[in-house]
């Protein structure tokens, strides 16, 4: 009877721990994702301005060969 409750006290406490680091995990995914997503909003707009420098740059050029 003792060995029983002590059982279900040991698995209710891994069961608790188990459960915290599920959420951890979770958390730690969330916040991952939204840095990860904060970069790509980054890069996207770097990409644009690299993008529109070269088309100036470009448009540059042309009027100089012209």
């Amino acid at each position: 009877m003792v060995g029983n409750l002590l059982f279900v006290i040991i698995c209710k406490d891994n069961l608790n721990s188990l459960y915290r680091k599920f959420l951890w995990q979770i958390q730690n995914k969330i916040i991952y994702n939204k840095i990860l997503i904060r970069k790509r909003i980054i890069f996207k707009v770097q990409i644009r301005l690299i993008l529109s420098l070269v088309e100036k740059i470009n448009n540059m050029l042309k009027v100089n060969h012209r």
